[in-house]
């Protein structure tokens, strides 16, 4: 066996009680993340505003992109971006860059902690072993964030509806890996802004999962 894929599985224990605690956090989590992911919402709106003014087009797609770079790189950064149905193919699509900060906080000290078991096993632990480990923690590490995605999307949906963005009935929220096809997560009721029936008391929006 690939000696990398021999240390791969001699952590799989420990990344699976990491993730478990970590979704035993995800409220937590989400709260953390908000304040800035509702900051670049509104920038997305109103690029797409700007974008679609005059256009019968409207916004149909909120999505949430890994980009596989930005583990190699340490930014940590996802892109956000607002969008009609074509997607990447869209001209008027709306993009920023997102590093959900809080989430990545704690991920040195987890690579000590594999470091520290790997020593156990292992002689000689070469950079580049250590890297590949990394982005086995930062895949765990996405998977929490797309389970955050759609709740974060329905606290902020009074973004939306403020801006004044045309969308449609109903907004398709979707993730994946940048430029490959995305899954579906659910899908988000955006009503008119000052429709009385939208707000129904409560900072959330009606979603339904994918």
């Amino acid at each position: 066996m690939d000696r990398k894929k021999d240390m791969e599985q001699y952590i799989e224990e420990y990344r699976a009680e990491r993730i478990r605690l970590k979704k035993t956090e995800l409220e937590r989590i989400r709260a953390e993340l908000q304040p800035l992911f509702k900051e670049k919402l509104k920038q997305l709106a109103a690029d797409q505003l700007r974008k679609r003014r005059g256009s019968p087009e409207k916004a149909e797609v909120l999505y949430l992109c890994r980009l596989l770079s930005s583990g190699y790189t340490e930014s940590y950064e996802s892109v956000l971006g607002l969008g009609g149905s074509l997607l990447f193919l869209d001209k008027r699509r709306s993009e920023t860059y997102w590093c959900p900060e809080y989430l990545y906080k704690g991920l040195e000290s987890d690579m000590e902690e594999v470091k520290k078991r790997l020593k156990k096993k292992f002689i000689r632990i070469e950079e580049y072993e250590l890297l590949y480990l990394k982005q086995r923690l930062l895949e765990d590490d996405w998977e929490i964030l797309e389970a955050c995605f759609l709740e974060l999307v329905s606290s902020a949906a009074p973004v939306l509806r403020e801006s004044g963005l045309k969308t449609g009935s109903e907004l398709k929220v979707m993730s994946g890996s940048y430029m490959e096809q995305l899954k579906l997560q659910g899908s988000l009721a955006v009503w008119p802004s000052g429709d009385k029936e939208s707000v129904g008391g409560t900072e959330k929006a009606e979603v339904t999962k994918g």
